[in-house]
C-alpha cells in the first residue's frame, strides 16, 4: 500500500508545505499522490526557487581552425564563482568544453552534462550508434524532477529525402540520469502530418547544425529546418508546428522562452529583428508577432567614420 494514501490530502499538504522550496520540488517527483498534493494546494511557488540570472554564457565559433572555449559574462559580484571556460572538467576528451545546448542551468556538452553553478559534471555513456545528421537535446526542470534527459534525434535522412518525415511513430534514443542508460523511445504523431521534404541538401546541411531547442512545461520544442517538433514527454506524443510566416531567404533563427511561452526569434543580417510568440491556448497553435525592429534607416545615417576622441 502507498504510505501517502494513508494520509488525507490536506494533512499531506500540511506536511509538505513545511519543506524548503528545493526539497519540495524534489518531493513532487516521488509519486503521483505527492505531485497532486503539491499542485492542488499550490505549494510550489517558482518565484521562491533560485532562478536569478547570474550571467550569460557566450559560445564562440571556430576561429582559424581552433575551437575557442566558452566565456561567462557576469556582474563583478559573480566574477570568479563560475568558470566560463569550464576549466574544472576532465581533460580526457578534447571537445569537453564544446557547448552543444543548455536547459535551466545545465550545459549539454559533447559527451557530458555540467552544472556551472556547482561545478558538478558527468560523462554520459557512449551512444551505440551515431549516424548522419543527428543531434543531442537536453530536457531538465528542477521544479519537476532532479533528473535530466538527453534526446538523440535524427533529422531528415539523406537516403530518402522525399519521404514523409518525421514518421509515426517517431523513434529516437534517449538518455535518463535516473536509469543512467540509453533507451529507445517512440512518440506518436498528433495533428497534421508533415509535408514531404525535398530540400536543397547544401542548405539543409547548413541549417541542421543548429542545436536549438527549449524545454517548457514538460514539452521539448526542437527546431528542425522547416518546422518545429514539439515532444510531449509525459504522453509520448509529438506535433509538427509550422514556422512563422517570414518571407526572408536568409537570416538566423533562435528559440527562446519566458513565463508566457515559447518564442521564435529571426534576425535578418544586421538590420531586422522579429520576435514571435507561440499561442497554444486555442485548439490549434498560432504564431503572434510581438516585436519587429528595422535598423536599416538608423544604419544609413550612422556616422561610421569617427575617431576615439570625438
Amino acid at each position: 500500500m502507498d504510505p501517502a494514501g494513508l494520509l488525507p490530502g490536506d494533512v499531506l499538504a500540511d506536511v509538505l508545505r513545511r519543506l524548503m522550496p528545493c526539497s519540495l520540488a524534489a518531493c513532487r517527483s516521488v509519486c503521483k499522490a505527492w505531485c497532486a498534493a503539491v499542485d492542488a494546494h499550490g505549494l510550489l511557488r517558482k518565484d521562491l526557487l533560485p532562478l536569478s540570472l547570474a550571467g550569460i554564457f557566450a559560445v564562440y565559433n571556430f576561429v582559424d581552425g581552433y575551437h575557442l572555449p566558452p566565456a561567462f559574462l557576469s556582474r563583478p559580484s559573480v566574477a570568479g564563482k563560475i568558470q566560463g571556460n569550464l576549466g574544472y572538467l576532465d581533460d580526457l576528451h578534447d571537445d569537453w568544453s564544446h557547448v552543444m545546448g543548455h536547459c535551466n542551468g545545465l550545459l549539454l556538452l559533447w559527451g557530458g552534462v555540467a552544472n556551472p553553478a556547482t561545478r558538478q559534471w558527468a560523462c554520459l555513456p557512449c551512444h551505440p550508434d551515431r549516424s548522419f545528421i543527428e543531434h543531442d537535446f537536453l530536457a531538465y526542470d528542477p521544479t519537476l524532477s532532479p533528473h535530466f534527459e538527453v534526446f538523440f534525434m535524427e533529422c531528415v535522412h539523406p537516403a530518402n529525402p522525399n519521404s514523409e518525415w518525421p514518421s509515426s511513430p517517431y523513434t529516437m534514443s534517449t538518455f535518463s540520469s535516473k536509469t543512467w542508460r540509453w533507451e529507445e523511445r517512440s512518440f506518436t504523431r498528433e495533428g497534421m502530418p508533415p509535408r514531404s521534404i525535398d530540400p536543397n541538401l547544401p542548405l539543409l546541411m547548413r541549417d541542421v547544425y543548429s542545436h536549438d531547442s527549449v524545454y517548457w512545461r514538460g514539452r521539448l520544442y526542437v527546431f528542425n529546418i522547416f518546422f518545429i517538433i514539439r515532444l510531449d514527454l509525459e504522453d509520448n506524443k509529438y506535433q509538427v508546428i509550422k514556422l512563422p510566416p517570414i518571407n526572408e531567404a536568409r537570416g538566423d533563427t533562435h528559440l527562446g522562452k519566458s513565463e508566457k511561452g515559447v518564442y521564435y526569434v529571426f534576425t535578418g543580417g544586421w538590420c531586422k529583428l522579429q520576435i514571435w510568440l507561440l499561442n497554444e491556448s486555442i485548439d490549434h497553435t498560432e504564431w503572434m508577432l510581438k516585436h519587429e525592429i528595422g535598423l536599416k534607416p538608423l544604419l544609413e545615417n550612422f556616422p561610421w567614420e569617427h575617431s576615439h576622441g570625438s
